[in-house]
Order: C-alpha cells, then structure tokens, then sequence
C-alpha cells in the first residue's frame, strides 16, 4: 500500500499510505505518524511556487487556527525539495465528493454542513484571515453519529499565492471562477467575499446545481452581471438568506460569518419544526419505486443448512459435518432439476466455505478453537464426476495448526480465515499455534496470527501475537487486513504482510456492526455501525476513505455482488449500485419462524436464501436479472 516513490522525501517519523487528492499547489498524502499512530494528511507545497518569506509568515498565522472546524495544522516541516504540512486527516473526503451523490444527504444534513462552515469561517474572520478560496474542494468531512462534520482547509492559501505574484486564473487573480465574488475579479478581496462564496455552496447544496455556468470568462460575466435565480422549491427563509449572501455589493451582503450562521441556524430550526415528517430523511432513505418482481424459487430440505458457496450450476451446501455438492442441468437458475450430489463427511461441524482459485475447501473448530482446512475437490462445470452419487470421506486432512497443549478457546473468540479465491495464501487467527517456547501465552484479548500458502497450507512465517480481531481479510497477494470492532469506542484496522509484519494500525472512527468485502476490489468495503442506525459506510482502504450513505433498512444479512450489494432485513431485499445508490427492492415472503441461515451469490444476476425453521428448511433460488435492466422493483412475492 505504501507509496514508495514518495516516501524518500519525507521524515521517517511518517509512513505515506498513499495520495488522497491534488490541490492547486500541490499534492495531498495519506500517512501514518509512527510516534501517535494517528493518520495525518500532508500537503507538499513546492518551493518554487511559494517563497520562504511567504511561506512562513502566513504558515505561522494559520497554524494558530485552532477550531473544530478548521482542519488544523499539526506542524510545518520542509526537506531540501519539497515544504509540506502536516495537517488533521479528514477521512470523508470534500464536500465535492458528497455532492456527487446528494440522494445520500437530507436537508437538515445539507444546512448542518454550512452550519459547520460558517463556525469555522466566523473564528478565522475574527481572527483578520480571509480564505479568497472558498469551494467544496476546501471544505473535508469527518464523520460523527449524526452524519457529517465539515472542517475548511487551504486557509490563506490562494492569498498567499497572489501576494506571491503566481496567478492561478490569469491577471493576477485566483481562486475559483465558479465561487468568486464579483470584486475577487478586480483582485479585492474582504470578509465578504467569503460570504459570497458560501452562498454559491449553499446554492448548490440545495438546488444540486451553482447559480452560474459556463467557462471562466462567462462566470466572470455571470458573477459581475446576473442575479441568481433561486428555484421556487428552496424554502423561504433559505432563499431570502441566498438573495443576501449572494449581493453583488459586498456591503449588502452579510456583513460577518456569524450574522449568516445565524440566519441559516434560525432558518434550520424552523424548517426542523415544521417539516418533521420529511426533514430527516435523505432520498435514498425512501424504498425505490415499484417496478419487475424477481424470479423466485424454492426447494424443501430435510436437514439444515448452515454454509452456502455456489458457482453457475453447482451448490456446495453444509448440514453438521456434512458437505454436499449439488451439479444441475442447465445453469441456474433456470430450473431446479437433474440433481447429481457427492458428499463429504468430516470429522467436525463445517463452520466456513471458500474458494482457493476453482476449489472448494471447508474449514472446522474444534473445541479448543483450532481450524482445520479440507480440499473438497474441484469439478469443472457440466464435467461428470465419478463419485456423483457416492459419499466421500477425507481419511487424512491438512490440519491448521497442530494439536493444542493448552486450554480450550472462549467461544466469543472463535478462529478467523481470510482469503482471496485468487490468492495462493491465506490468514488464519488461532488461539493456540505451535508457537516458540519464547512467545507469551495467548490470553483472552490475544490470539495468534499465521499465514500459509496454499495448496500444500505450508506455513510462511513464524505466527505473531495481536489483539483479537473480529473480521480478517486478504487485500492482495502481499497484504492483508484484521479489524476489530468497537462497542462504545471507535473500531481498529490493523495491517499486515503475509510474512506477519505490521504495516499500520489506526482506528476506524465508527463502531463497526457488519462488514463486507467488495467483490470487485478487495480494498473496498461495505459496513454498518452500531450507533448508526439507518446508515451504511463505504469503506476504501487506498487510499483510506469513508462514504457515510443513508439506508431505508437496517441489514441484517449483507453480500457482495460485482454490481454492489445485497441487504437484507426481515425479508425486505434492498439493492445498491457499489457506489450506494439504491438500485431496487422487493419483499420475500418468510414466514414469521423462518430464519436465515445462510447466503451466498451466483455469478452477478441471482443468489441463494437457506432458512430453517420448526417445521422445515428451504432453499430460496432468487433471480434478479429483471432488477438489474430495470431502475428499481417493490412487489410483494408470494413464493410457491
């Protein structure tokens, strides 16, 4: 994960992680400090655009800036090539990347964002420094309970450049046509000129579009010229506050940040009381329209079933300690018949199914939390098998790790795997692992961490102690991810080799409920958060970013789909593009004992349902290619 071309310029206290954005003046680095382990932003400033004399004058001033809205800056350091800040690392990334998809914001979320960004701007003009570059590029989220948090950042930049005698528009000026004040194009620039800017961010907060397009020179007309159409829909309090920020004349717009802040908080409140049917609630917040319903089918089984692991026309199933592999006729899932099974039988209970490249392996715990790996055999598709019909038994599987000599693993701490199908490795967590005499006991918050490359589960290092993950992930052939969930604390992240070293450490700012890995970029995850409800978190580990989405359900059950994701809750099927966009939903008809017991996907166009219940357990075959054609679906499915 780590840059290593850019490393070099910088001090050893900082691991770069990788770029997370280029701004006007310069790149934008995701690193670690090793001293705090806290993830930190750094900004390269080059010397040859930026004097010493300017750089440090007005770098000493914003450094002072110490606000919760304001992304402070840390400390300022310098190599013989390259200056660079070190600044607070805002793990949402800019308003622009939030205003990419507005379905995920609702009103109240959009007036909280300004809220946020006139406080910031209120203590900066109080402290006499003007931002001349107000723009959703300069305005980065963290996340809090609530939604987004917004912090400015580039304070005194563009000013700084323009002293300096480096234009960034042509004639002297800069900053960005699309947000600049009318006397910003004659190079005056005021407090403000700020509050102009932040009328055209709430213009496009609410009405998804800027008052003024075109290129450079036609915003400048627009700028200097034209009043801004505010649509009908904008409630009123919000347009009269529009009208007044937007002023050609700077002195009939607001006449400081806080007189605006309080116009918008008021406007807020109001909006909160009469409009609380809606106010809360994003678009995406709402189930999409009805449309096609899906083809369902499903079969009855006699016995339960607990792993599900599918390819075009053959499920593997798991009941107990028996695996059975299911081929069909025709590609699923057409139809359900020509059935030929050939089964295992283990030892113990089978807990996971997986892929290694085009086999199938079950894993098993013993009591005392130890994992066994078995080889189920790989059958190409339509390919006859000569033990269809017949039971196999594995006489002597490859165990993982070796016997236990000590006492039996808490069942809250069970044995994690992680792999990749295309991956020749995987990533266990045991409680005990054959460790050196050297090594301290595993204890109840410790396990085990060990790598092994497969086929042959040969061991590739010596297993290393770490605290006890929740969820254990490969990200590619070099590294892989154990992430611990937080109860009433945020959630960790811990990096590794798959030799056992640890790249970083640093927390996730949620605490973590459910979390899926992407089937199209194992970088990239989907997760719900306990003190979260009604909000999903897109998470990418490179560079390190977290989307907050609002969800019309709370999932239960969620899985991976090339296209996005599956949620489920109590029936209630959601679907949502990887980028969180709903997709479409329907409704499955489970009776009131029915429970789910098992999922697994089919190729990219249906997937599998197991549910047990007291009287039986079914095998839901679910196609949603008629979902996939279409922008959404609602129906509610009486399945036969």
């Amino acid at each position: 994960m780590q840059n290593e071309r850019l490393t070099g310029i910088f001090p050893t206290r900082y691991r770069v992680l990788g770029q997370v954005g280029q701004g006007q003046f310069g790149q934008v680095l995701c690193a670690i400090d090793r001293q705090t382990g806290l993830l930190v932003a750094l900004k390269v400033l080059p010397k040859r655009d930026l004097s010493t004399r300017f750089f440090l004058r007005e770098l000493r001033l914003l450094a002072s800036l110490q606000q919760a809205n304001i992304v402070s800056i840390q400390t300022i350091a310098y190599t013989s090539k390259e200056r660079y800040l070190v600044m607070d690392y805002c793990e949402g990334g800019t308003l622009r990347n939030l205003l990419l998809q507005p379905i995920h914001l609702s009103l109240g979320q959009r007036l909280q964002i300004i809220i946020d960004v006139l406080k910031g701007l209120d203590y900066a003009h109080s402290h006499e420094i003007v931002h001349c570059d107000l723009k959703p590029e300069n305005i980065l989220l963290t996340h809090t309970p609530k939604g987004w948090s917004a912090r400015i950042t580039d304070f005194g930049i563009a000013r700084l450049v323009e002293e300096s005698g480096h234009g960034v528009i042509g004639q002297g000026d800069t900053g960005s046509p699309a947000y600049m004040a009318p006397e910003r194009y004659y190079s005056e620039y005021s407090y403000g000129s700020d509050i102009y800017a932040i009328g055209v961010i709430l213009f496009e907060l609410l009405v998804e579009k800027r008052p003024f397009m075109g290129l450079p020179g036609e915003l400048m007309t627009a700028h200097l010229n034209k009043v801004a159409e505010v649509p009908g829909q904008v409630p009123f309090l919000l347009r009269s506050v529009l009208r007044t920020a937007l002023q050609k004349l700077p002195q009939k717009r607001f006449q400081h940040a806080g007189e605006m802040l309080k116009a918008v908080e008021l406007a807020a409140n109001i909006l909160a009381t009469e409009e609380s049917a809606t106010y809360h609630l994003a678009p995406s917040q709402s189930l999409p329209q009805p449309a096609i319903s899906p083809k369902i089918q499903k079969e009855e089984f006699a016995y339960p079933i607990q792993c599900l692991l599918a390819t075009d026309n053959q499920v593997y199933l798991s009941s107990h300690n028996t695996v059975i592999c299911r081929t069909y006729a025709s590609t699923l899932p057409e139809q359900l018949s020509s059935i030929s099974e050939i089964q295992w039988q283990l030892p113990r209970e089978v807990t996971d199914l997986f892929w290694v490249g085009q086999q199938c392996w079950a894993r098993t715990i013993r009591g005392d939390g130890t994992a066994n790996l078995y080889p189920l055999g790989a059958m190409a598709i339509g390919e006859a098998n000569p033990h269809i019909g017949q039971s196999k038994t594995i006489i002597h599987p490859n165990s993982v790790p070796s016997e236990p000599t000590s006492p039996p693993l808490p069942q809250d701490h069970p044995s994690l795997i992680g792999w990749l199908s295309a991956q020749n490795w995987l990533a266990i967590t045991n409680h005990q692992s054959g460790k050196p005499l050297s090594m301290p006991p595993a204890t109840e918050n410790k396990t085990f961490l060990q790598s092994f490359r497969l086929p042959q589960i040969q061991p590739v290092h010596q297993s290393e102690i770490m605290d006890q993950p929740d969820w254990l992930f490969l990200l590619d052939h070099r590294y892989g991810v154990a992430i611990t969930a937080g109860k009433s604390q945020p959630s960790h992240l811990n990096l590794f080799t798959r030799r056992g070293n640890y790249v970083a450490q640093f927390p996730i700012p949620i605490a973590l409920q459910h979390i899926i890995q992407s089937d199209t970029n194992p970088y990239h995850f989907f997760a719900t958060a306990i003190d979260c409800p009604g909000a999903g978190f897109l998470i990418n580990l490179k560079p390190w970013r977290l989307t907050h989405i609002a969800l019309a359900i709370q999932p239960e059950r969620i899985l991976a789909m090339p296209w996005g994701y599956i949620l489920i809750e109590a029936g209630q099927v959601l679907l949502l593009e990887l980028d969180g966009t709903p997709l479409g939903q329907f409704r499955l008809s489970f009776s009131s004992t029915e429970t789910i017991t098992a999922i697994t996907a089919m190729a990219d166009r249906s997937f599998l349902i197991a549910t047990r219940s007291e009287l039986s357990t079914l095998l839901y075959t679910i196609d949603i290619r008629s979902l996939l054609s279409l922008p959404a679906s609602n129906s509610e499915l009486e399945t036969t």
